[in-house]
């Protein structure tokens, strides 16, 4: 035991005990204890309390009736009496005095000059117009119908894919060197296009196209008015019109066999039409089919699609009143159309030549192949009838806004459609009346464009302009098909294999000046070099032209690079639609006079380009540099069709058909197909083009 000695270290061992005492309190927390306990007897804050919403609908439902009617609740208005008082407090403010400006408007009569002179007001200049539009359309739908039948696996389709490959490559041999020359790329490289664009016209005026069959080219000045089919002609082609006289063409004659009662026709007791019995009563009558004996109608369509793209494009964003070019002016404008047609039919069995009685009817062709093409220069008076500038008032004055870069106002447009519509179908009649339909697919691609800039009285042009219109239009169908009767005996039997409608149709509107002059003169040369070189002030020769008469103040925009003006519209419709089809009248007893109607063809391929171009609306466009101006026409029909009536159905059908079929004689598997090209692997991929001109 520790004993202290004397007082002082008595005194310290007692502090120091204190100490450690202090220290073992504050380990202990004692406190943190009730506070943990104090935590969790809280409670959770209640829910909010749910209040109904003041909401009243007032909607009266009939039990029945065409239309529900809805009244709104009827409001009151409360009438009173008040006094409202608004005080303004005005505050003045010190402005520095400035001359008054009246803003110039463009041809509509004298207006005041600028008060001051030496004033110049600056406005802010335009800016480029770049659109690029891609629009795609695909559709597969290879259907195989088998009616009181089986198939085993799948259908092999692969040549009617090659062979469709193969008309695609006819169609890129004449579209090609035009749409390499105006692929899409970075704007510093358009000035090339121009380039290329020319080096293709070239092409097309030297080279021979007699070997690939119906190809026109046009060059220059025999670009201008209206061409069908390579033939320069004023009639006025209507694609509705030929749409509905297609579409009256395929109805044809009605069908005797069909027996049609509709809604409020009046029926009469003892009906003639086999197998209905039609009994009357006070008031009321009805009508009984017996499907054993009423004639049998089976129809089936398996062509029908319909594919069509259409561009409008009308293009305003720089057509001054007045152009003064110091650099060249060039221009071209390109029409390109192709119609590529395989339609070689092949018909068997009982519609063959040899075999064919009278009852039978076969329609091959009839197809309307058309390409039309139109293009137009004029100027703003002519066109419209009447002239921009109107009144007697001379500018005193203009204002200036400058372009320090190169300015654009282009667009490239492009719509693809692909269709593959490779139908198979084995069928037997049944039921009193059948339709199938394994076609009428329909894909539109469609765009309207309009590009309206600000207006300039005069637009100078440091630089060069670049003035192009292209239009490059491809259809390509694929039609060829194999039909094969049998079984039929003498029921009627009506097959239209054809009918199809290839359609381009282009239009190019310039509306410019009435023609070029080479070379700077007067008051316009005066203009270039002055604001070349800074000096805003408008030349004396302005105040007495006649080409600004009616404006008090003009408006002058001056552009230090150059101006590429550009327009390009592709359009492709694809369709696949080579069908393989065997009819066989089942064994029942109402054999005779079932009727059969067969459509595999009626497709619609169309492509429809307008571009409307305002260069300018006066007459006056002067050129420091040269003046290079072109065009070139391409109109190209690449038509196939043929028909084949054989009498042995195994060396045209598929296997599956013949199998069903159970044909005895031996298939020919040594049969003579178009030339392909070998190329792109079809079993991969069936859309050809999105390898070939991607």
């Amino acid at each position: 035991m520790f004993t202290p000695s004397d007082h002082i270290t008595e005194v310290v061992a007692h502090f120091i005990g204190l100490f450690h005492v202090g220290v073992e309190d504050l380990r202990f927390r004692s406190d943190y204890h009730d506070f943990r306990r104090k935590e969790a007897a809280q409670k959770e804050d209640p829910a909010p309390e749910a209040r109904p919403a003041p909401f009243a609908e007032k909607l009266r439902l009939d039990p029945y009736g065409e239309e529900n009617n809805y009244s709104p609740p009827d409001y009151k208005t409360y009438e009173g009496q008040g006094d409202l008082k608004i005080t303004i407090e005005l505050v003045n403010v010190d402005l520095p005095p400035v001359p008054e400006i009246l803003p110039p408007q463009p041809h509509s009569g004298a207006l005041p000059a600028f008060a001051d002179p030496e004033l110049e007001p600056f406005y802010e200049p335009p800016g480029s117009t770049i659109m690029f539009v891609s629009q795609i359309h695909r559709l597969h739908d290879d259907d195989v119908l088998v009616v009181d039948g089986e198939t085993e696996g799948p259908v092999d389709r692969t040549a009617s894919h090659d062979e469709l490959e193969s008309l695609v490559l006819q169609a890129i041999s004449v579209s090609a060197p035009i749409a390499d020359a105006t692929s899409l790329r970075p704007v510093g490289e358009v000035e090339a296009i121009f380039r290329e664009v020319t080096e293709a016209a070239q092409f097309y005026e030297e080279f021979h196209f007699e070997h690939m069959g119906d190809v026109h080219v046009a060059h220059g000045a025999g670009v201008e008015g209206q061409h069908i089919n390579g033939v320069a002609s004023d009639e006025e082609p209507d694609l509705l019109l030929e749409i509905e006289a297609l579409q009256g063409a395929d109805e044809g004659e009605d069908d005797a066999s069909l027996l049609s009662v509709a809604s409020g026709d009046e029926l009469s007791a003892g009906s003639e039409t086999p197998g209905v019995t039609v009994t009357a009563d006070e008031g009321s009558a009805s009508i009984t089919i017996d499907a054993s004996k009423t004639p049998m109608s089976m129809d089936i369509s398996s062509g029908g699609n319909v594919s069509i793209n259409e561009v409008t494009i009308i293009n305003a964003g720089l057509a001054p009143g007045s152009l003064i070019v110091s650099g060249d002016y060039r221009a071209i404008d390109a029409i390109v159309q192709t119609n590529v047609l395989r339609d070689n039919d092949s018909f068997g069995g009982e519609l063959a030549a040899s075999a064919a009685a009278s009852a039978k009817t076969v329609q091959p062709g009839g197809n309307i192949v058309k390409n039309i093409a139109k293009v137009t220069n004029t100027d703003y008076e002519t066109h419209t009838g009447a002239l921009f500038y109107e009144g007697e008032a001379q500018p005193t004055s203009w204002n200036v806004s400058y372009f320090d870069d190169d300015m654009y106002f282009m667009d490239w447009i492009s719509q693809y459609s692909f269709t593959s519509d490779h139908d198979t179908q084995v069928l037997t009649s049944i039921g009193t009346w059948t339709n199938f339909s394994t076609g009428a697919n329909e894909g539109y691609n469609s765009l309207s464009f309009t590009d309206i800039g600000r207006f300039y009285d005069l637009v100078v042009v440091g630089g060069s302009i670049y003035d192009g219109n292209i239009i490059n239009q491809t259809n390509i169908l694929l039609d060829s098909d194999v039909i094969h009767a049998g079984g039929t005996g003498s029921n009627s039997v009506k097959v239209d294999s054809g009918h199809n409608l290839l359609w381009n149709e282009a239009s190019i509107l310039n509306i410019g000046a009435g023609k070029w002059q080479t070379g700077l003169t007067g008051h316009y040369k005066q203009a270039a070099e002055h604001l070349a070189g800074g000096n805003n002030k408008m030349p004396d020769g302005f105040n007495s032209d006649p080409a600004f008469a009616g404006i008090a103040a003009m408006d002058v925009l001056y552009i230090r690079g150059n101006v590429f003006d550009l327009r390009v519209i592709e359009q492709i419709n694809i369709v696949g639609d080579a069908d393989q089809l065997a009819i066989h009248q089942t064994t029942v007893a109402n054999i005779e006079g079932t009727s059969w109607s067969v459509s595999t063809g009626s497709n619609v391929l169309a492509n429809k380009a307008a571009i409307v171009d305002y260069d300018m609306v006066g007459q006056i466009a002067q050129v420091g540099g040269k003046i290079y101006s072109d065009a070139v026409l391409v109109q190209a029909e690449l038509v196939d069709v043929s028909v084949d009536q054989f009498s042995n159905p195994a060396t045209k059908l598929a296997n599956e058909v013949v199998a069903f079929l159970d044909v005895t004689e031996e298939p020919n598997v040594d049969v003579e197909l178009p030339a392909i090209p070998t190329g792109i692997d079809t079993m991969s991929n069936n859309d050809v083009l999105q390898t070939m001109l991607a």
